[in-house]
């Protein structure tokens, strides 16, 4: 990976802004100057996580793919849909995505600590078990 000198960072940024709007440029911004260090730490607790998650019946992660930031959860097996789970989820204060009707997909990033993969793990676990009708 190469980060670009600040004259390079500031016109990549700017074609992003006219296209994207504002909040990508300076989000941008944050994460050529901040990214770089915290990745170590963001593929660390992905793989802490998809740890935790691949214990949880119903659940399926392959973990040996979680090799960034990201995990993706296939949910065929816990009787709900990615999208009725993501929202008991957000219902608890846990962001995900429903990418497919069987798989959510979780980010770490740089405001995601350890603590938060853990209490993920947690919300995800007590979502499965209180079951399809709650």
């Amino acid at each position: 990976m190469s980060v670009a000198d600040s004259a390079e960072r500031i016109t990549a940024v700017t074609v992003q802004m006219s296209v994207d709007g504002v909040s990508k440029r300076f989000g941008g911004l944050l994460a050529l100057d901040h990214g770089p260090a915290n990745l170590q730490a963001d593929h660390e607790n992905a793989k802490f996580l998809a740890r935790g998650l691949a214990a949880i019946s119903g659940l399926r992660v392959d973990e040996p793919k979680v090799v960034t930031n990201i995990v993706v959860i296939e949910t065929a097996g816990s009787g709900l849909t990615a999208p009725d789970l993501v929202s008991r989820f957000a219902e608890r204060g846990l962001l995900a995505n429903a990418i497919m009707p069987d798989t959510v997909r979780l980010v770490t990033h740089r405001d995601v600590n350890r603590g938060d993969c853990e209490r993920a793990v947690r919300i995800i676990g007590e979502v499965l078990a209180s079951g399809p009708s709650n």
